[in-house]
């Protein structure tokens, strides 16, 4: 259903509701005034008439023969002068009578003189028993009473007032009954009034509903139209904004609202072109090196992230030679893109040149230190593998160690570094560390804090236990498998929670060389006792 009819139907409706309580509310208030007021009348009359009746006159009247005697007369003629000078519109008597109480009997009572013509049908004759009308209570003797009632000759208001003695005993009633049918109609026409009112604001509201309605049916039609060609990618169309009411504000809001969308939508492909770019500068697929096995994952919170990983490719400095760099830069998003995308430029520039890590580190932390703005920086792991010697060198920038584990022994060893974060101190000397005699099977991962930082819904850190769980529980799978678990788990624990940071890691592993190629391992023992000794001039301290 449209809204101009739903408007036109509540306003309709509510035209219609509040004046049927209006009328509702009225005619029962000017008949319960009209009932109060007729009350107060025909007691009066009643205690007008009881105060004019000799009560020893009265005394006198006992059986039907005395209907005939001077006294029934004269007080019948007092009641019909009573009830002829009181047949008005708003207050017609039909009858005025005396009642005695039957002794023995509460409450009971006979009637003595009935002012009606004699002979009628509806004459009661003296001795004969009152009978209380339907829904009238029994009538008290001393004090006086209005009540409402109903029998075969129609409804009636009846008052009651005591006949006192001249001691000021109660001895008799004098009763007045009133037709209050007349009444009734009376309050009755009022609802047929009310009800006509009702229906003329009826009309009267439809016809103000469909005219505001078609108002603000029209306005919101334009405004509709206005935000389906904006969802189609229609900047440039413009609102209804002539005005100062509530439409026009709202088509005011619209067109300062559009041209922020058509920004945010520029904003949108670029950051879509971004992550574009910045995936393609991740590897595709890991490097193929005799007695390797690599894999590598990143999933960036955002669009576009500060996570980095890279394999490159250095046979033509070494033979089975390949370098593992892994990232992090402080936040995410474009600035992050963009700092993570020159340090990976610096880096590959100068990595296929050879010489020491330490030196290349060093002159990547002097450029990247010119370019950071205060607060931010990066931390890397670089590693290079010559998976011929077996031997394994590398530089920690302020990154967390590389986790390395033998499934043959269950042994976890951590291969720290002790440098701070690129971008930092710009003369800052980087370290090189080393460390040799690996054997087949033995699995190394790099990653960043994203993974044990990882928060369930109650906050809870995932943590680098949980790490290393997942490789023990995986290590005879492969190395992309084991990437997969890990990042899979991760999503797992956060229970719906949104990804606060990159995830970003590099899995590898030692594997037998082909036969003709091999050479010999080292014990397991000799693998326990290697710690790890920095290369020659460096600081003497072992790998935690």
């Amino acid at each position: 259903m449209k809204f101009r009819n739903k408007l036109m139907i509540i306003m309709v409706g509510m035209a219609l509701l509040s004046n049927g309580v209006l009328v509702a509310v009225t005619t029962f208030q000017s008949r319960t005034l009209l009932l109060n007021e007729i009350r107060s009348k025909v007691l009066s009359i009643a205690s007008t008439t009881a105060s004019q009746v000799d009560p020893e006159i009265h005394e006198r009247i006992r059986t039907e023969d005395d209907i005939d005697g001077d006294d029934y007369a004269r007080l019948e003629a007092l009641f019909r002068r009573i009830r002829d000078a009181n047949r008005r519109e708003d207050t017609n008597v039909r009858f005025v009578y005396t009642l005695r109480p039957i002794p023995g009997r509460t409450g009971v009572y006979e009637y003595v003189v009935d002012a009606e013509e004699r002979g009628s049908p509806d004459k009661s004759k003296v001795g004969e028993e009152h009978q209380p009308k339907e829904r009238q209570r029994l009538i008290p003797l001393d004090r006086e009473e209005v009540q409402i009632g109903s029998d075969a000759y129609g409804t009636f208001l009846s008052a009651t007032s005591p006949i006192r003695d001249k001691s000021g005993v109660a001895v008799a009633l004098l009763g007045v009954d009133l037709n209050i049918e007349d009444v009734l109609a009376r309050t009755n026409q009022l609802w047929i009034v009310g009800l006509g009112g009702m229906a003329m604001a009826g009309g009267v509201g439809a016809f103000l509903a469909l005219v505001l309605s078609r108002r603000v049916s029209k306005v919101l039609e334009q405004l509709v139209v206005v935000v389906r060609r904006v969802g189609e990618g229609d900047y440039d169309v413009k609102a209804p904004d002539d005005g100062e009411d509530e439409f026009s504000q709202l088509g005011k809001a619209l067109n300062y609202m559009v041209p922020q969308i058509r920004e945010g939508m520029k904003l949108k492909d670029s950051l879509a072109l971004a992550m574009e770019v910045q995936q393609s500068l991740l590897p595709s697929e890991p490097p193929q090196v005799n007695g390797l096995e690599i894999a590598g994952r990143s999933i960036y919170c955002d669009e576009t992230g500060g996570d980095y990983f890279d394999f490159l490719d250095l046979s033509n400095v070494s033979r089975d030679r390949v370098a593992i760099a892994v990232g992090d830069v402080t936040g995410h998003g474009i600035a992050a893109a963009l700092l993570m995308t020159t340090a990976r430029a610096l880096l590959r520039g100068h990595a296929a040149q050879g010489g020491s890590l330490a030196q290349l580190i060093t002159h990547m932390n002097r450029h990247l230190a010119v370019d950071c703005k205060a607060g931010r920086f990066m931390t890397m792991y670089y590693l290079v593998i010559d998976s011929e010697t077996r031997e394994l060198r590398w530089v920690s920038a302020g990154h967390d160690p590389a986790i390395a584990y033998n499934p043959s022994t269950d042994v976890f060893v951590e291969l720290a570094g002790s440098d701070i974060p690129m971008g930092l101190d710009p003369d800052w000397q980087y370290t090189e560390f080393e460390r040799s005699g690996w054997i087949d099977g033995q699995i190394i991962v790099i990653g960043t804090d994203g993974i044990w930082e990882t928060r369930d819904a109650k906050g809870r850190m995932f943590g680098k236990t949980g790490l290393r769980e997942i490789i023990r529980a995986n290590s005879r799978r492969s190395c992309a498998e084991i990437a997969k678990a890990i990042t899979d788990t991760l999503s797992r624990y956060r229970q719906g929670k949104s990804q606060e940071d990159d995830v970003t890691l590099v899995v590898f592993r030692f594997v037998p060389r082909r036969a003709e190629e091999q050479v010999a391992d080292t014990t397991q023992a000799e693998l326990v006792q290697v710690v790890g000794d920095p290369v020659p001039g460096g600081p003497d301290q072992p790998v935690a």
